[in-house]
């Protein structure tokens, strides 16, 4: 990586700057980005369904159980795995676009 020879220049910039440069980046990238965006987070999102879809079907449990439970404990749960797995696999998911705005913008391009 040649840090002189960037599309972006490295800088301190202020906040609007960073605004402007992170839109700037969309608009070239936007395409790329979703794509990316959504081959991360796909895996994520059909994990979770599957994690998730018993706590889902309060019915079933209900009906099924020996001792009388509330909504609220399932409910506690499903909110404590759905957290869990945002703070978790959100930054995971994303690791193909940071990846890809690495390479689009830090490295030169050759002609």
């Amino acid at each position: 990586m040649q840090l002189d020879k960037t599309s972006i220049i490295i800088s301190e910039r202020t906040i609007t700057d960073l605004s402007d440069l992170s839109l700037i980046v969309m608009r070239h990238y936007a395409g790329p980005v979703f794509r990316f965006g959504l081959l991360g987070a796909i895996p994520f999102a059909l994990m979770n369904l599957i994690l998730t879809w018993p706590l889902m079907q309060y019915d079933q449990l209900a009906m099924s159980a020996t001792t009388i439970t509330s909504s609220e404990v399932y409910r506690i749960r499903y909110y404590c795995i759905m957290i869990g797995a945002v703070f978790l696999q959100a930054p995971l998911a994303m690791c193909f676009v940071t990846y890809f705005i690495g390479q689009a913008v830090f490295f030169e391009r050759q002609s």
